[in-house]
């Protein structure tokens, strides 16, 4: 701060073109700094976890995509310190689930994250408990109202693959 105050004052002492465009050589140097905070934000907004998956919304896989073909679930994830609801949307979705398969495979798959026990056949087994896998997967968050980041901030799941074990 304090060179670019030194070069202000000196660009002033040689005349008033060169203080025009020391200023605006000012403007884009503040510009460009603004822009490392921003990039510096979203680095720590994204952040790869080690969580479970507790709960899926909606809770059928026939409902996992929209009318018009786009991925639309919110999972519940848990950490030893907090519980968060994260989105998997439109290509991440398509990523998560690698393409867009059958219903009956985004069941199991889904199934299988939360912990719900199937038998042999398929079918899930009643009353039994649920045990849901430690995962690994890259969140980033988002807020879409500027003047309540804290309260309009939502989590989305994004590059990430759910492989079948």
């Amino acid at each position: 701060m304090q060179i670019r105050l030194l070069e202000k004052r000196k660009l002033r002492v040689q005349g008033e073109r060169l203080e025009l465009e020391g200023q605006e050589k000012l403007s884009i140097e503040v510009m460009e700094e603004k822009k490392e905070e921003k990039e510096e934000e979203q680095r720590r907004s994204l952040e790869e976890l080690l969580v479970r998956v507790v709960a899926a919304f909606p809770w059928q896989a026939e409902d996992f995509l929209s009318p018009r073909g786009t991925y639309r679930i919110r999972l519940t994830l848990e950490d030893p310190t907090a519980r968060i609801h994260a989105f998997v949307y439109a290509e991440d979705g398509e990523k998560f689930f690698e393409g867009y398969p059958t219903t009956d495979v985004m069941g199991r798959k889904i199934n299988k994250l939360i912990g719900i026990t199937e038998g042999d056949d398929g079918k899930e087994i009643v009353d039994a408990p649920r045990n849901p896998p430690w995962i690994q997967c890259c969140i980033k968050s988002y807020y879409q109202d500027k003047t309540d980041c804290w309260g309009s901030r939502n989590y989305r799941i994004f590059g990430t693959t759910l492989l079948d074990a």
